[in-house]
């Protein structure tokens, strides 16, 4: 597994986590996690400005940025 791969992962596993929190009712959590994803999702496009999928990356990031005001 590459290193952009296993940061992938790890903003799946903070985004899964958040939106479980987030359907729980756990607000703090669920922001704790969105905040998570949203870190790891800027890191890969900053590490890998070219790649073919930051524009997906950075469609989560606002989507998970509006969340966590929503819940703020």
């Amino acid at each position: 597994m590459t290193a952009s791969e296993e940061l992938e992962q790890f903003a799946l596993r903070y985004a899964s986590d958040a939106i479980l929190a987030d359907k729980q009712g756990a607000r703090t959590n669920a922001i704790t996690q969105y905040r998570k994803a949203t870190e790891v999702l800027l890191k890969l496009c900053s590490l890998y400005p070219n790649a073919p999928q930051n524009k997906l990356y950075m469609e989560k990031v606002e989507a998970y940025r509006k969340r966590i005001k929503e819940l703020q």
